[in-house]
């Protein structure tokens, strides 16, 4: 799940240069699956600061996410 928690801050981090991690985990579960955790923030210029929230899981090499965003 590590490997998988990497893909996924690497695209924030690729995709928003001032991208911030306030906090991650590989250890978290889905649905009795393994999965990660990501809490971040960036800002856009066309949109306020953001906060993001995201939990996923990989399942029959499918990566599964459910994402939360918030502008502060």
């Amino acid at each position: 799940m590590s490997q998988t928690l990497d893909r996924a801050i690497d695209g924030y981090t690729n995709s928003f240069p001032n991208f911030t991690l306030i906090y991650s985990s590989p250890d978290k579960h889905l649905d009795d699956l393994p999965a990660y955790l990501i809490e971040g923030q960036y800002s856009d210029p066309r949109i306020w600061r953001t906060e993001i929230l995201e939990i996923g899981t990989l399942k029959d090499g499918i990566n599964y996410f459910i994402q939360y965003f918030a502008n502060l």
